[in-house]
């Protein structure tokens, strides 16, 4: 019985709120509401009564990045993104060269590094103001044989890598598909889309995904059909497709049957 009441109380949404207990998938919402674009999403976030205006989350966002202590993998056992670039570079037989946007203070070069022993280098496009205090506060001179920062394409040469790894992160772009062109355009062997959203509609559309309880951020759930096609246009084939779990993200908008939380894996020449 008390177990019951404790578990009823945990579960309700009113008390969760009151007490800022921790964010939890199971209980809480994770998006409320929608957007056509970029521009409409900050426009609702900011005339929204219940959560922060989005440039004073955008500033707690960018203050806490300067928080970091070190560079380390994140918890593997729960993060999909870090268990299948280890696994899918291990079939690799020549030097990779990985293009990893967003990884921030766990690129994904330190998953691979720790699990396979194989020949990588990694450039890591991140916000310039994390690039900078990483490269000031963070690496070791001894990683930096392994892993570069920057926040710019510019003076890089793309026909150098074959592997783009986008984790978790390519849903933050304004303008991806520009983006990916780049890299269509240089031939990238092979391009990695994981832990991102899509949903199954022809369009990209924007849902403002809740964080620490008072704040919202635009999130671009990618349309899967016009993601396979954009690809497939460019010669690339879809050699990997997985739902990362049963989808236990609620949001106030859309059932649970009409986006997933997926890992998409293409390739425009043998990898290996």
């Amino acid at each position: 019985m008390f177990t019951t009441i404790i578990e009823f109380l945990y579960k309700n949404k009113f008390l969760r709120n009151l007490f800022n207990i921790p964010w939890n998938p199971y209980h809480d919402l994770t998006f409320d509401g929608l957007a056509k674009n970029y521009k409409k999403a900050v426009e609702k976030i900011n005339k929204s009564k219940k959560y922060k205006k989005f440039k004073e989350t955008h500033n707690l966002f960018n203050k806490q990045d300067l928080e970091l202590n070190q560079l380390k993998t994140s918890d593997i056992i729960n993060k999909n993104r870090d268990l299948i670039l280890p696994i899918f570079t291990s079939f690799f037989k020549k030097k990779i060269e990985l293009l990893d946007f967003g990884g921030g203070a766990s690129p994904a070069a330190l998953s691979v590094m720790g699990m396979c022993k194989i020949n990588i280098k990694t450039t890591v496009v991140e916000r310039k103001h994390l690039v900078d205090y990483i490269n000031k506060n963070l690496i070791s001179k001894e990683l930096k044989k392994y892993i570069t920062y920057t926040h710019t394409l510019k003076n890089i040469q793309l026909k150098k890598f074959n592997v783009v790894y986008f984790g978790s992160s390519i849903q933050y772009f304004k303008n991806h598909t520009t983006l990916l062109k780049q890299f269509f355009v240089n031939k990238i062997d092979t391009i990695i889309i994981s832990d991102t959203f899509f949903n199954f509609t022809k369009k990209d559309f924007y849902s403002l995904q809740i964080q620490e309880r008072n704040h919202l951020y635009p999130n671009k759930f990618l349309s899967f059909y016009s993601t396979i096609k954009l690809f497939k246009k460019n010669g690339y084939k879809l050699i990997f497709s997985s739902t990362n779990s049963k989808n236990i993200y609620k949001h106030s908008m859309l059932k649970n049957d009409e986006f997933e939380l997926k890992t998409l894996i293409f390739s425009k020449n043998k990898f290996n």
